[in-house]
């Protein structure tokens, strides 16, 4: 979809009032306060009737964009914006290119359009050829006494544990790029690898890692895992898909945000892995997000 296309289709804040109403109806209305079905559109405040107790429902209740005071027309350019480029749009350079004077609404309204691609993510199922491993990202994170900032490896208070899962594909000449998981780690544990490989791995899936003993914890889950033990230097060879992910996650978070909190940045890998996942059908996920963000009761009073 192209910049032209998406603003012929959503020129003003009544078109997208009447997409996100289809996609509500489609999905099927239900009275908070009565639990009936028999729900009536009114077109004069642009929002729902209940037909049994007359409550109100209004067509931003119960999603991400409830309690915003941004046009949602807003919302629908942030999402195009966010979601039509490869890399990724910092919240100054949003603020400028929707023409806002704060910073903050825009800020927040991203990081609920993050939360929606999360959303999205959940529903990824990594299965056949996988390489798994862990990176490790560079987050802010103040100092508590008795802490190491600066220690090497896992003792880095500053590198946040990352699990990353990807689907390769081997081809005549060479292998390819599948769909991608990554996923903050609170530990190292291995019944969070279970849990986690549970939730992010088919049956079917033969997963390649290296030697970590952490790792075995994850076999009874998948139909085969072979661990590679290679020497540091080597590991890019053994796994490459997964240090071309972590490699290009880095890059990108360095080079537009400069630096991440450790409480925000399983939201950009999020925002990161819907991309990678929807890079070859761009208006498919456009589209996705919108579905998420008017149908999914993502927020948590909604």
């Amino acid at each position: 979809m192209t910049t032209p296309e998406f603003f012929k289709r959503f020129p003003d804040e009544a078109s997208c009032i009447h997409h996100m109403r289809t996609l509500r109806e489609e999905n099927g209305l239900t009275c908070r306060a009565c639990d009936s079905k028999r729900m009536s559109w009114l077109s004069t405040c642009n929002r729902w009737e209940c037909m049994d107790c007359r409550a109100k429902t209004t067509i931003r209740s119960g999603t991400i964009m409830m309690h915003s005071k941004l046009p949602i027309h807003t919302w629908y350019t942030c999402m195009f914006l966010m979601t039509s480029t490869p890399k990724a749009v910092s919240a100054k350079d949003m603020q400028q290119r929707l023409g806002f004077k704060r910073y903050e609404p825009v800020w927040y309204m991203m990081q609920k359009i993050r939360q929606a691609m999360g959303k999205a993510n959940e529903s990824v199922v990594l299965s056949g050829e996988i390489e798994l491993d862990n990176g490790y990202f560079t987050s802010h994170k103040e100092a508590k006494e008795g802490d190491h900032l600066f220690n090497c490896g896992r003792g880095n208070m500053r590198k946040a544990p990352v699990l990353v899962t990807v689907e390769t594909r081997k081809g005549a000449k060479r292998s390819a790029a599948g769909r991608l998981r990554m996923t903050h780690l609170p530990n190292h544990e291995g019944a969070t690898y279970s849990k986690l490989a549970q939730r992010l791995l088919n049956r079917n899936a033969v997963v390649h890692s290296d030697a970590d003993p952490a790792f075995k914890s994850i076999e009874p889950h998948v139909q085969a895992h072979l661990p590679e033990k290679s020497a540091p230097k080597k590991a890019s060879q053994a796994l490459p898909w997964v240090h071309i992910a972590i490699s290009n996650a880095k890059r990108m978070f360095l080079g537009i945000y400069h630096h991440l909190s450790a409480v925000w940045l399983q939201s950009y890998l999020d925002e990161f892995c819907f991309k990678f996942n929807g890079r070859r059908s761009r208006e498919t996920s456009v589209f996705q997000l919108l579905n998420i963000v008017a149908t999914c009761r993502l927020h948590p009073s909604g």
